[in-house]
């Protein structure tokens, strides 16, 4: 009996490590147009790369990398520390062989099924005409695929489609960070269907003052995510500003939200444009609660709300939410 129950114990360890084991990769990098200096390994989580690891470039443009990782996610190497265009690939348990081109953040992998699927893609994806349906009914057990729909190609899906996409992957990507970040989406966006109650918030402008949705009701409120680097949102701003001048005050609020990282940038930007309402920054980019809360997956993204608390409608530009405002 305690033979039966030691081996079982034995049993049931052993399958809770395999169930969280990690990867060892090493890596075996080439640079083609560096030949010194220090080289960064990056891991891309909460939307950025972070570095992980450092080394130094040989003369002969050689580098080596080696370490562990939950899985096969998203890395990036380059020579500079902070760079948000890294080279960017997908680790995995083996050693890797790669070739760097640091002046076009460029990359390759020897033998790698998985960096084929992404190297091959990682540009196309932002097309529009980019076939979303071929591209996962092939690649439906690639953690590249989980990748893409939950970053670049989310901002096209409704609720409903990316919830087909998800289910379409291997339940072998179940524990997949980019598969629960898709989940997240999902229910999240689900959360902002006409008639659905607005998510309430709690939180201060840029100013200090303090902000509550729920505090609003009895007015129509837009939610205005937007950044001042982003484009859309700079040509968008003429058509923001006349909402706000022609509108009651006591009738509609409208709250920018930003997720820009640097605050006083922002404030010089919001005073050289005449941006006169109410706006909510904590320099937390794409991971900011407000943003998360509302699957903001690019900018602008405006949401309108109700005097009752309920969405009435959200869109990416003022034409898209402007029959929402009459």
């Amino acid at each position: 009996m305690y033979k039966t129950l030691f081996t079982l114990i034995i049993a049931i360890l052993v399958t809770s490590c395999n169930n969280n084991k990690s990867l060892h990769f090493v890596i075996l990098g080439q640079y083609a147009d560096i030949d010194t200096g220090m080289v960064y390994l990056t891991h891309y989580t909460a939307h950025n790369f972070k570095v992980v690891d450092s080394t130094i470039v040989h003369h002969d443009g050689s580098f080596k990398f080696e370490g562990d990782a939950p899985a096969p996610e998203l890395y990036g190497i380059s020579v500079i520390r902070n760079t948000r265009r890294p080279a960017s690939f997908f680790v995995e348990d083996d050693t890797m062989c790669v070739k760097v081109w640091e002046s076009c953040n460029d990359i390759t992998v020897q033998h790698s099924e998985i960096n084929d699927i992404y190297l091959r893609n990682k540009l196309q994806v932002y097309d529009y005409s980019f076939n979303i349906d071929s591209f996962v009914n092939e690649h439906t057990e690639s953690p590249v695929t989980a990748y893409f729909l939950s970053r670049e190609l989310s901002s096209r899906l409704d609720a409903d489609k990316l919830q087909e996409y998800r289910n379409k992957l291997s339940s072998d990507l179940d524990e997949c960070v980019y598969v629960k970040k898709i989940e997240s989406l999902i229910e999240n966006m689900q959360n902002l269907r006409p008639g659905t109650e607005a998510k309430d918030f709690k939180t201060k402008d840029i100013d200090g003052n303090a902000i509550s949705l729920s505090a609003l009701r009895g007015k129509k409120v837009i939610l205005h995510f937007w950044a001042s680097w982003c484009s859309d949102c700079r040509q968008e701003l003429s058509a923001m500003r006349n909402i706000y001048r022609n509108s009651d005050k006591n009738k509609l609020k409208i709250i920018g939200i930003s997720i820009n990282s640097n605050i006083p940038e922002l404030r010089e930007f919001i005073s050289q444009n005449e941006i006169e309402w109410q706006q909510v920054c904590d320099g937390k980019e794409w991971m900011s609660p407000i943003a998360q809360q509302y699957a903001v997956r690019a900018v602008p993204t405006l949401v309108v709300i109700d005097e009752k608390g309920k969405i009435v409608t959200s869109g990416n530009s003022v034409s898209e939410i402007e029959k929402a405002l009459k």
